[in-house]
């Protein structure tokens, strides 16, 4: 230990704000079995590819999954039974958690 000292310069990236996904449709009244695309408005967030989803609520038995060729692009199935569905579209970052929900009114059969 001589004594000497060293200094170092280190950039921290600040996110600039909290981001809500737009989604479209954001909700939908179908029968079962009905597909809809659900696409995330790419001008809400600043990476398509950085929106997570989670399922709230799934009385229809739907089926759900990233389309894997576009982008922000989500099918939604409903499954055969009456009831309501809800998924929640998020973006995480240093502002917090910005979301927006998917709701679903299936017809189908009674569970």
């Amino acid at each position: 230990l001589d004594g000497t000292t060293d200094t170092a310069d280190h950039t921290v990236p600040v996110d600039p704000q909290l981001y809500v996904p737009v989604l479209n449709p954001g909700a939908a009244n179908v029968a079962a079995g009905t597909v809809v695309f659900i696409n995330v408005d790419p001008t809400s967030v600043p990476l398509l590819s950085g929106v997570r989803w989670t399922v709230l609520q799934n009385q229809s038995g739907f089926s759900f999954a990233p389309d894997p060729v576009v982008s922000g692009r989500y099918r939604y199935k409903a499954g055969p039974y009456s009831g309501l569905d809800q998924i929640r579209f998020l973006w995480v970052n240093g502002c917090g958690i910005g979301y927006t929900d998917f709701s679903s009114t299936v017809t189908g059969r009674t569970p």
